[in-house]
């Protein structure tokens, strides 16, 4: 089951990646709650699929060209981690923006319920038990 949840994910930053807001929220569960790094918008819980659409406008209002690419995965159990680099264009300074930061999913019954995002790998790891 674990290789299934790395492919949701997998497919999750893709959809998030070609702006495709319907498909990502196919992705997660209705009750999900996601947790940002408060580097390019402010750091906060987002809650349901109201509260993502919320943060993924205010990226919108935010960026252009905002690109977002995983670079590797690690697994256990319903729990997917995934480094990521994200990339943009402020709408107001033009200045191009990248970030590098690890994802951790939870995955229950198919969907992503949980999305907390960390600058520093080593913290997500601990946090997704897999820390050395």
């Amino acid at each position: 089951m674990s290789q299934e949840n790395v492919e949701i994910v997998r497919d999750a930053f893709e959809a998030f990646d070609r702006d495709d807001w319907d498909a990502l929220l196919g992705y997660l569960g209705s009750e999900i709650q996601w947790v940002t790094t408060g580097q390019f918008v402010g750091g906060q819980l987002y809650r349901g699929h109201a509260g993502v659409r919320q943060f993924l406008d205010t990226l919108g209002r935010e960026f252009d060209e905002f690109h977002a690419q995983p670079e590797n995965f690690a697994e256990a159990g319903d729990i997917v981690v995934a480094d990521a680099r994200v990339s943009g264009i402020g709408k107001r300074s033009g200045a191009s923006v990248e970030l590098r930061f690890t994802v951790v999913a939870t995955i229950r019954d198919g969907k992503i319920v949980r999305v907390r995002n960390f600058l520093e790998r080593d913290e997500a790891l601990q946090v997704a038990g897999l820390s050395e």
